[in-house]
């Protein structure tokens, strides 16, 4: 904690807590966010992962305020599991989720 956070007691806020997003009916992913100046990066971790493998990246594009995004694919991490759809990824995910985004 840096002096500022132990003066008024909060908490550091983790970049990578993320928000869901709601794709369809009972299937959502978490999606940790930051907009910034291009590139844009798009983080997505392998099997059996989360947005965290990716905090070391993620965090370094934060720092020079390039536009970065990590998200739980279906079933992984913070994100519910997809039952009628699993092991769809990127392709199927990833357009809606820069509409979204607002890009």
């Amino acid at each position: 904690m840096d002096k500022r956070q132990i003066q008024t007691g909060t908490a550091p806020t983790d970049c990578l807590t993320g928000k869901d997003v709601f794709l369809r009916r009972q299937l959502s992913l978490r999606v940790a966010y930051t907009l910034g100046q291009p590139p844009a990066l798009v983080f997505i971790h392998g099997g059996l992962g989360s947005r965290y493998n990716w905090r070391s990246q993620f965090e370094f594009a934060q720092a020079r305020a390039w536009q970065v995004l990590a998200y739980d694919l279906a079933g992984h991490g913070d994100s519910a599991a997809d039952n009628h759809r699993l092991g769809l990824g990127l392709a199927h995910f990833l357009p809606t989720l820069f509409i979204l985004w607002g890009r």
